[in-house]
């Protein structure tokens, strides 16, 4: 499957120190290679999973029809399920 950022995960990866960019690169590979690695959301994320990549949390959905994987949000674990 092919990964990709969505605009505001873009922007958020941007932000990142060079280190934890790093961090999200390695997560990016192994997402490539088992998309379903990562924890399964309830509630109104029931549709996104969430892989941890300390002391970040990588949001993200499947879409298995076109075989691609959007990475929604790259946030700090404290504040990643917050509205």
């Amino acid at each position: 499957m092919n990964v990709f950022l969505t605009r505001e995960a873009q922007k958020q990866y941007k932000n990142l120190s060079q280190p934890d960019k790093e961090k999200i690169d390695k997560k990016t590979i192994l997402l490539d290679n088992e998309p379903f690695i990562g924890k399964k959301l309830s509630g109104e994320y029931k549709e996104t999973r969430s892989l941890k990549a300390w002391p970040y949390r990588v949001v993200y959905f499947i879409n298995e029809r076109k075989k691609e994987i959007w990475i929604v949000s790259i946030l700090h674990r404290q504040g990643v399920y917050q509205k």
